[in-house]
């Protein structure tokens, strides 16, 4: 069964695209959270901080978990109004046999 967490209107819409980009990446059997938004700026760039969390389930999750710490720091997003200019991964936390999760940092900024 494929699963992916719905994503709530009520968020920022710069968090629901990146949401939707992470999914198309993850694959079937993830639940994504946004724990909290934060709003950011430098003296050239405003944007977003959101802390998210990916929660993998099945009997592969902690190889998905693994392939996904590697390569989200990397990956290249396609979000619309934003680009995505940092991805840290900031823990991987083994829930059960079958489930991991994956906090991210991730700082967006506004494609101007």
């Amino acid at each position: 069964m494929s699963r992916h967490t719905p994503v709530r209107a009520a968020q920022p819409l710069s968090t629901r695209r990146l949401l939707r980009s992470l999914l198309d990446l993850t694959g079937p059997d993830v639940l994504a959270h946004c724990r909290e938004t934060t709003p950011w700026a430098s003296a050239l760039y405003d944007g977003t901080r959101h802390l998210i969390e990916l929660e993998l389930t099945g009997e592969d999750a902690a190889l998905r978990a693994e392939a996904l710490a590697q390569l989200l720091p990397n990956a290249e997003f396609l979000i619309m109004g934003n680009i995505v200019a940092d991805l840290a991964v900031d823990e991987h936390v083994v829930l059960d046999a079958q489930r991991h999760r994956l906090d991210l940092s991730v700082l967006t900024i506004a494609d101007a």
